[in-house]
């Protein structure tokens, strides 16, 4: 049999419909005549979040849930997008799914875990981030700015208001009180008056130097994420006149933060993962980092427990034993960039930059196995199999 050698991506094994549907538009994620029939791989780690002993990790399009006290992995559940942010209440995962919305995740059996309800803007723009106050979601979109879901049903979320800043793109979001802190891709920090959340209001904004990737609030303080430009501690006292209090020029790209006074985790790209110690506002200063952090997008915390979501590097898993020196104590592997693909026989020959090379059992292309790996030294970029021969560059 001949091989086929196919550039791409993702690794995504796909079941050709014969028959052309008629008068269906196709959502994000889906395709037009063609119908994802399984996936044989997973991606880079942007989302994690650690609750009550369960690890909630978004890899690529995949939604994982481990078991943070065995380092297993219970179940998965494949979504249309790309995992962005996952908030977990009660037995409900809520997935900011990038371009395919917002997905709600039944996580009653972790080793079930079932898509339960969704919304998505036909129009566009992407899902980034999560924030909930009482029984509405509020829910960060890109360039459709923020929107607001009434999940009071929350099989079933229903927009009822939304707020589109003037050539604004909302990446960020955190609620406190009758405001919500939306951060915008320009670095503008909003503040909404949500008294009625069915209609925000604006009620103060603050122009940081930077850019703006992530938004916490926490104890009278907006943590701004900024990208190139650090952490912005923003002084929101008086919501109505924000201010800058001080701020840390973190190594790297600021994209995530998470606040456990007095100290902030910020997931600084290729930075890894600095911790600030914000105990005087005016004046941040370096705690400590984590090592071995590759490409650091994201960061939970629960207890003595850490968590990266390191992109291509995976899940790196630390401990505490005081809140400024974590100590390295595991990872999951998740996948990472593929970039080509050799179907040879029932096994694709998948090369993967930063893993080598990986081989997968197809026989059953709904059901796709992996056989085997190899990590070559380097990255590993092209594949051609003459068998029983794998020639990879």
């Amino acid at each position: 049999m001949r091989g086929r050698n196919i550039s791409c991506r993702l690794a995504l094994v796909l079941f050709l419909l014969l028959t052309i549907a008629r008068g269906a538009g196709a959502a994000p994620g889906d395709g037009k005549n063609v119908t994802l029939a399984s996936r044989a791989m997973m991606g880079p780690a942007l989302a994690v979040r650690l609750v009550a002993n369960h690890l909630y990790a978004g890899a690529g399009g995949v939604l994982l849930i481990g078991d943070d006290q065995t380092s297993r992995i219970l179940g998965r559940i494949y979504t249309p997008g790309v995992v962005r942010d996952i908030l977990i209440q009660q037995n409900l995962a809520y997935v900011a799914d990038g371009k395919a919305g917002l997905r709600v995740i039944d996580v009653t059996n972790p080793s079930a875990p079932f898509e339960a309800g969704s919304f998505i803007l036909k129009s566009g723009g992407e899902a980034s981030d999560i924030s909930i106050s009482g029984n509405y979601l509020y829910l960060a979109y890109g360039n459709k700015g923020l929107r607001v879901l009434d999940i009071t049903r929350p099989y079933g979320p229903v927009e009822v208001g939304s707020y589109l800043p003037a050539g604004g793109t909302v990446l960020g979001v955190s609620c406190a009180g009758p405001y919500a802190y939306i951060v915008l891709q320009s670095g503008k920090l909003v503040v909404l008056d949500i008294t009625n959340p069915a209609a925000p209001l604006l009620a103060g904004s603050y122009q940081t130097p930077g850019t703006g990737e992530d938004v916490e609030v926490s104890g009278g303080y907006a943590y701004v994420a900024g990208g190139a430009s650090g952490l912005r501690v923003i002084n929101i006292a008086n919501p109505a006149s924000p201010f800058e209090e001080g701020f840390y020029d973190t190594a790297g790209n600021a994209e995530g933060v998470q606040v456990v006074f007095p100290y902030a985790y910020v997931a600084d790209a290729n930075g890894g993962m600095s911790i600030i110690d914000v105990s005087l506002p005016q004046a941040p200063l370096k705690a400590g980092s984590a090592q071995y952090a590759v490409y650091a997008r994201g960061v939970t915390i629960a207890g003595n427990v850490l968590y990266i979501a390191d992109d291509w590097g995976g899940l790196k898993r630390y401990r505490l034993p005081s809140p400024a020196a974590p100590v390295p104590s595991g990872r999951y592997e998740t996948g990472d960039d593929t970039d080509n693909v050799f179907v040879l026989g029932n096994y694709a020959y998948i090369t993967n930059m930063h893993i080598g090379l990986r081989i997968i059992d197809i026989t059953n292309p709904a059901s796709p196995v992996e056989a085997g790996r190899y990590d070559t030294p380097g990255r590993a970029h092209g594949i051609y199999v003459i068998y029983p021969y794998a020639y990879v560059a």
